[in-house]
Order: C-alpha cells, then structure tokens, then sequence
C-alpha cells in the first residue's frame, strides 16, 4: 500500500487522488497518469478556446441570471425544462443536459419572481450534456422592456 499521488498536469488540480494500491505494476501508472493528464489538459484548453472565441463575438455583456426556462422545439412540438445562467439583451445560455443540435429554431418563456419573458431564439452554439448558447431572435417590443427590465436590474 503506498501512498497517493495528485494528478496535476501544468498547474491544474482536477480534484482527483489516486492511490498506488488501486493500479497493479503490469499497468505502467506513472506512463498511463502522464498520458490521461495530457488528455485531461488538452480538454481544458480546447473548451477554453472554444468559450473565448464565443466571448469574442459577443457585442454586448452577459449577466450572471438565474432563472428557470420552458423551451418548446416548435418543428416536433418537444419540450424541455431548463436553467438560464447567464443573460444578454442578445441571448443566454441554457443548463439543459439534453441538448440540441446547433442552428435548431426554438420558443422560450423564461420565469422568474419578477415575470415572464417569452421569445423564439436560436441555438448557436452547443455543449455536448452541459447547454447550448442560443441568440434572441423576433423579440416582441413588450417582451424586450421585460429584458431590459431585468438587465437593468443586474448592472446595478
């Protein structure tokens, strides 16, 4: 029974120990810890990547908002349930485990203590069983005073 030994490839603490009893000797721990770190820091940097160059298109700032969301997929009538986590005058994001494909035309009532705010939107970006970003299309004036009722609401 030796001791443990933290995985950190280049600076990240992933929160994982493993244990020299838990790996027998045939299966080279050290070589196999090496590679899966590599593999661990090259998931981290691409999803990096990936966020940043989102943020870079982005042209107005997104809130930290939490609020619960109804989506209907009008094509095959499909509803889901969600989180909204972050909030635009152009957009959010979606905590939604069950995804849907990028480009996918959607409706969306979001609700919260302070009202509702419904309008069509369309995902444009997407992450595998975490969310999907989606872009606010044909706001309805009244709808949009309800946003930015919001949005006022969390600069302040």
């Amino acid at each position: 029974m030796g001791g443990g030994c933290e995985v950190s490839p280049k600076g990240f603490n992933y929160g994982i120990t493993i244990r020299d009893s838990y790996w027998p000797p045939a299966l080279g721990r050290g070589k196999l810890l090496r590679s899966w770190g590599k593999r661990m820091n090259d998931y981290f940097t691409s999803a990096s990547d990936t966020s940043s160059a989102q943020v870079n298109k982005r042209t107005v700032p997104r809130y930290t908002f939490i609020a619960t969301v109804d989506i209907v997929e009008p094509v095959t009538d499909t509803h889901f349930s969600g989180r909204i986590s972050e909030i635009s005058r152009k957009g959010c994001y979606l905590d939604i485990l069950n995804t849907l494909p990028k480009g996918t035309v959607i409706h969306l009532m979001v609700s919260r203590d302070k009202g509702t705010f419904v309008t069509a939107g369309k995902i444009i970006y997407v992450q595998d069983g975490v969310g999907m970003g989606v872009a606010f299309t044909d706001t309805q004036p009244d709808q949009l005073a309800i946003l930015d009722s919001w949005i006022d609401e969390l600069k302040g």
